[in-house]
């Protein structure tokens, strides 16, 4: 009996210790550093501390400065790390940047910048797409976006106004497969299949030459929305007015203006295509790669062409289907789809044409692939990304993306509420001079304006339509009508 309890008594004794050790290592990995002065920080370099707005960080002043800190929170199975950023200059994309527009927040590498070295980032991408990035991967970002489901999140529009504070939150649960990103307390981003987590090292690199950092916070537990939320609000300055409305314009749907443009006599007719007879998909171009085109589904129905693409992830499980009709001058396109799978993506591109507004078809012949990187890199277009269910971007809402190619000059993000499945909708795409505009069932998506003059190519005017679908995508089109006339 007394071996009994002395074995229990020694059980209680391994259990508290383990306790302790436990509790001891998960206080060594939760961090709450104001970052206002050198306490808690490792700074090896040019830094100084800045004020914006009644709020005090840290500023390293050299691409040479070693500032960090030591955690293992990052390799922990949930966690939560925040930090607070300001600018010291206005910025956004600018491609004229060119590739070393990285600026990056937090990195377990040092140099941070060198963000493909990466176990765990999170940075601001002055010169691509998207915006605002954060990952437990290392390698190339868009070769795992290609391939594979990669463990990273984004924000895909941020522009950053001096003065302002953003408040930047990654959370994750690895054994669940979920990353989110939150910026100024609104949910920006997220991702539910995220696989491979890489084992991030012990330190995080802070800050980069433009940006002030202050109060790094890192938990061993993934927040919910509302406490995300909870945390900004707590420590908002009352001057974030501005960095608040810009985002919540770009993440919470916005009631808009009704389209200026009117289908009045002025216009003409010059394609239809109801898509209820065989013949009608007789003169239209399907486009993909060898790999995977038996696995497409092209068929005419009682209800309008049905177009499913292969579920696998990769660059050639993808298409376009380019119509006949070559258009120039102002344009009105209409159709009706219906999404028929609960994932996927759907585009729509107008003035597809070559460098010099040489046909596509007629002059070069179409590449075989379907990867997205033809349509962004070979030939002109704007492409309006209307339907948006693939990995890593937001499910609570249909999210929205306008883009001019080859030039990567980004037109419009932002959101409407989530699309019913299984239902005709009308949409527009149209074309009015320097004015592009869509819609779904006359409520108006996006408005913007194009230039000839900003560094980003001609205003558009001319070339074919062409529809396209990514991976793991079927839908439904009839009716589709396009409407023409001269340019003012």
């Amino acid at each position: 009996m007394k071996k009994i309890q002395n074995l229990f008594t020694a059980l209680c004794f391994c259990m508290l210790v383990l306790s302790n050790y436990a509790w001891s290592q998960n206080k060594q990995a939760a961090l709450d550093i104001p970052m206002n002065n050198e306490t808690n920080l490792i700074i090896d370099g040019p830094h100084r501390f800045v004020k914006i707005a009644g709020i005090t960080g840290l500023h390293v002043s050299s691409l040479k400065t070693k500032a960090f800190v030591e955690t293992t929170a990052l390799q922990s199975g949930r966690g939560t790390i925040s930090v607070w950023m300001s600018p010291l200059e206005n910025i956004d994309k600018a491609p004229a940047y060119g590739l070393n527009a990285i600026f990056p927040l937090l990195s377990d590498y040092y140099p941070p910048s060198k963000v493909d070295s990466c176990r765990f980032s999170v940075y601001y991408w002055g010169s691509g797409y998207p915006r605002v990035i954060a990952r437990f991967t290392d390698g190339g970002f868009w070769q795992q976006m290609d391939y594979g489901l990669a463990s990273f999140v984004y924000a895909e529009s941020l522009p950053l106004q001096k003065g302002e504070w953003y408040h930047v939150a990654v959370t994750w649960d690895k054994p669940k497969e979920t990353i989110a990103m939150y910026i100024n307390g609104e949910l920006v981003g997220h991702n539910y299949s995220a696989k491979s987590f890489k084992l991030a090292k012990n330190k995080i690199h802070i800050g980069n030459p433009l940006m002030v950092l202050s109060g790094l916070k890192v938990q061993t537990e993934s927040l919910s929305k509302d406490e995300v939320r909870k945390e900004y609000l707590y420590g908002r300055p009352q001057t974030n007015q501005f960095s608040d409305q810009t985002i919540r314009q770009i993440v919470n749907p916005q009631d808009k203006p009704a389209i200026t443009s009117r289908l009045d006599g002025s216009w003409k007719k010059v394609y239809e295509c109801n898509f209820t007879k065989k013949s009608d998909l007789d003169s239209w171009t399907f486009q993909t790669g060898e790999k995977f085109r038996d696995k497409f589904k092209l068929d005419i129905t009682e209800n309008g062409l049905y177009w499913e693409t292969p579920e696998m992830i990769d660059t050639e499980s993808r298409g376009y289907l380019w119509c006949p009709a070559k258009v120039e001058g102002d344009q009105w396109i209409e159709f009706e789809f219906q999404l028929v799978s609960p994932k996927g993506l759907a585009l729509l591109m107008m003035c597809a044409s070559g460098m010099q507004g040489e046909d596509i078809i007629e002059d070069q012949g179409l590449r075989k692939t379907g990867s997205m990187g033809d349509m962004n890199a070979n030939y002109r277009n704007y492409h309006w990304e209307y339907v948006r269910r693939v990995e890593a971007m937001r499910t609570d809402v249909e999210t929205q993306y306008v883009c001019k190619n080859p030039w990567g000059k980004g037109l419009y993000v932002g959101c409407v509420p989530r699309l019913e499945r299984n239902r005709w909708i009308k949409i527009r795409y149209i074309k009015v001079g320097n004015k592009i505009c869509g819609s779904f069932d006359g409520k108006t998506v996006f408005e913007v304006e194009d230039s000839a003059y900003n560094n980003n190519g001609p205003l558009l005017n001319s070339g074919r339509v062409v529809l396209r679908q990514m991976y793991n995508t079927a839908m439904r089109y009839r009716n589709f009508v396009i409407y023409s006339k001269k340019s003012n």
